[in-house]
């Protein structure tokens, strides 16, 4: 690991980021940039001299510089492209260090946006919803006169929510979810929690299914009402949450075509109750921290009281278990749908949390939570685990704590294989560990090396099968996180107006803090061409490194023996080419309009037929009159000159008040690339807007003392 590190440091010295005004460019903009360079070991390099060199699509070099880091590392400046400069991507950086890149393209903006607007109730399965197309202008006022071309497609909505921890943007959502998926307990599928999906398993998603598509006028006030029925999906996936996907393309009077879309949540309940703990596992005698929260599946939260219970699990003749309640307590959610309590782990033993939650309108959900505490002698034997259970104790170590690993398995006296510290599929040997009964607790120092993360997995055989089981630890560094916030003094303004932005800054202690801000303040219509910032985000680039590792197990027991049968004996064959598809749901929907060519299909595919129907929806789309080239011209015209339609009346602005030409429409309203806070945290920005009738955006990134960002 050490040499690893010696060659990245030799190879890779600086670490540079790189900040633009905006997405997108013309030729003949002036590009306005900013460069931080930092060390490998995160420090500022500041005082040194830099060359920065700016490349055209073509690989050419168009400009080149020298500029001076400042105390944070940084430096910025100007460069306006040639009024016939090559369109494509340009890349701005310091050779062989690193940089960014922006874009130059021909482009007009668009003047309104499109957006779909989910129901604001909760949609149940096997009920009619109804979603919103909605067409705004930028500048606010809906655009009227447009037509819509709507699909809506289908697919399963994954529901799986974690209560959000410090270190979810460097681990993961649910990186610390100590529960293991214990389907073989009765009612889990119903109040259980789903484990995070973790990179080697591996998330294959089934294609997305058309179940509407139609195109019809806008109504006046830029609005499309869009009805779905969910009662196919209820027939054919009763067992799941679905997720339906609307695209609207819009296009105006002046053809100008935009694309929105949106999701509408339909859930098999109207909320799910999470419920969970503070620590992995617990000895008797232990405080534990018990939390839970009601949300919809669109994860807006409900409110509601009801009963959280404690239940001591025991197991009869037959090995099923038995409940026996030992505490409960009322609870009434928060306006956030949360709720808290703590419980005192007496004794050792296995036992459930079950929460029910009443909303008030006829719905009572529960949720659950299997814990195991531990005590004097304790060793799982007369309880039930799954095959192969590995928990830790806490969420995060830091470097001189122990890890104190629970490891489960459902076979009394098992061997367990205990790999530490593997990495990128390579191995240490591994600890050999024997259980007297079904569980034991295993200890791993924690040293400064094995910060931000580390990883350990676990093995053994059980029932003719190999069982795996991999956790990553979190050893978090330094807490290296800003909180910017953004304040407005008004929310509309008139175009060429004086804006005021305040802006503040926490650091990761809570108090205000000073750093260097970048600032920009652009017209939010280039990001429909753009796609959104070119601006790599600022925590993941700097501070989103750390160990990878995809585990690599091999073992006879996995492969699979077909016809296995005595010396001599005539083994069962398929009949014909399509033999193997005899017996199997759907098959003869593979014989109709299917060819074979070389080897034949997979087998396993004959349930890709069970699919729902597509309920394709038309309807014919109401032809606006269009007033001819010369009844356009004298509508113009009588307007100009401040007439009704039918010339009859005085209409529009009064002669004496003046007309004003807007002339300033930039795309950039304001930069500063090195924007400093006082000591409160604070600083306040003056921005001239330009006289576009749009929506001004403005974002920044900050970077301080410590490469805190």
């Amino acid at each position: 690991i050490a040499g690893t590190g010696e060659v990245l440091v030799a190879r890779r010295p600086f670490a540079v980021h790189t900040w633009v005004d905006r997405g997108y460019y013309r030729a003949g903009d002036a590009i306005e940039a900013s460069l931080r360079a930092q060390t490998l070991d995160r420090k500022p390099v500041a005082g040194k001299t830099f060359a920065v060199e700016i490349h055209d699509p073509k690989g050419q070099k168009v400009s080149t510089g020298e500029f001076r880091a400042d105390a944070a590392g940084g430096f910025d400046g100007s460069f306006e492209l040639a009024s016939d400069a090559p369109l494509g991507v340009y890349q701005v950086f310091i050779p062989r260090r690193g940089g960014g890149s922006f874009r130059v393209e021909e482009y007009k903006k668009p003047e309104f946006e499109v957006a779909v607007e989910a129901p604001s109730e909760p949609a149940m399965l096997g009920d009619k919803v109804s979603a919103t197309i909605k067409a705004s202008y930028y500048f606010g006022g809906p655009v009227a006169g447009a037509k819509v071309k709507y699909k809506v497609t289908r697919t399963t909505a994954d529901a799986r929510w974690y209560p959000s921890a410090r270190w979810d943007w460097l681990f993961g959502a649910g990186y610390w979810w100590f529960a293991p998926e214990s389907s073989w307990y009765p009612g889990w599928s119903r109040w259980g929690v789903l484990r995070p999906i973790v990179a080697w398993w591996g998330h294959p998603q089934s294609p997305p299914e058309v179940v509407a598509e139609a195109e019809l006028p806008i109504r006046p006030d830029g609005t499309l009402s869009v009805e779905i029925d969910t009662a196919i999906a209820k027939a054919a996936h009763p067992d799941q949450d679905h997720r339906y996907e609307i695209t609207a393309e819009i296009t105006d009077q002046s053809r100008r075509t935009i694309v929105g879309t949106g999701t509408v949540l339909v859930a098999r309940k109207p909320f799910a109750v999470y419920t969970w703990v503070d620590r992995g596992h617990y000895r008797a005698g232990d405080t534990i921290e018990a939390g839970l929260r009601a949300l919809t599946l669109d994860r807006k939260p409900v409110a509601g009281k009801g009963t959280l219970k404690l239940l001591k699990v025991a197991y009869d003749a037959e090995r099923r278990p038995v409940e026996t309640p030992v505490e409960s307590w009322d609870i009434a959610l928060d306006a956030d749908g949360q709720a808290h309590q703590a419980i005192k782990a007496a004794e050792a033993g296995q036992y459930r949390l079950s929460a029910n939650i009443d909303d008030g309108k006829g719905h009572s959900i529960e949720g659950g939570y299997l814990l195991t505490v531990t005590g004097q002698g304790f060793d799982g034997a007369g309880f039930r685990f799954g095959d192969l259970e590995v928990i830790p104790e806490k969420k995060e170590y830091q470097p001189g704590e122990t890890l104190r690993l629970q490891v489960n398995t459902n076979q009394v006296n098992s061997t367990v294989l205990l790999f530490v510290r593997p990495t990128n599929g390579v191995y240490l040997p591994p600890k050999v560990v024997h259980l007297r009964g079904k569980s034991t607790v295993e200890e791993v120092g924690i040293v400064p090396r094995d910060m931000p993360n580390i990883f350990v997995e676990a093995l053994t055989i059980a029932d003719g099968k190999v069982h795996d089981e991999v956790r990553e630890i979190a050893v978090p560094p330094e807490s290296r996180v800003v909180d910017v916030a953004i304040e407005p003094s008004q929310k509309t303004y008139k175009p060429g107006q004086k804006a005021g932005v305040k802006v503040k800054l926490t650091g990761p202690d809570g108090k205000p803090f000073a750093g260097s801000t970048v600032l920009a303040v652009y017209d939010k219509a280039v990001e429909y061409i753009s796609g959104g910032s070119n601006v790599p985000e600022i925590k993941a680039f700097f501070w989103q490194w750390k160990r990878s590792h995809n585990p690599q197990t091999e073992s006879s027991l996995d492969r699979s023996f077909q016809n296995l049968g005595l010396p001599d004996e005539v083994a069962m064959q398929d009949l014909g080419a399509f033999g193997w598809l005899a017996g199997q749901a759907g098959a003869d929907r593979f014989e109709v309009g299917l060819t074979f060519r070389g080897a034949p299909a997979r087998r396993g595919m004959g349930g890709m037929g069970g699919g729902m129907a597509m309920a394709k929806m038309a309807a014919p789309m109401a032809a606006a009159p269009m007033a001819g080239p010369a009844g356009e011209v004298r509508e113009w015209r009588d307007m100009a000159e401040g007439k009704s339609k039918d010339g009859s009346a005085q209409i529009g602005v009064p002669p004496s008040v003046p007309p004003v030409v807007r002339t300033n429409f930039a795309d950039t309203a304001f930069w500063a690339a090195a924007l400093t806070t006082g000591a409160d945290g604070t600083a306040d920005v003056s921005v001239d807007l330009p006289e576009s009738l749009t929506t001004w955006k403005v974002k920044s990134w900050t970077m301080g003392q410590g490469t805190k960002v």
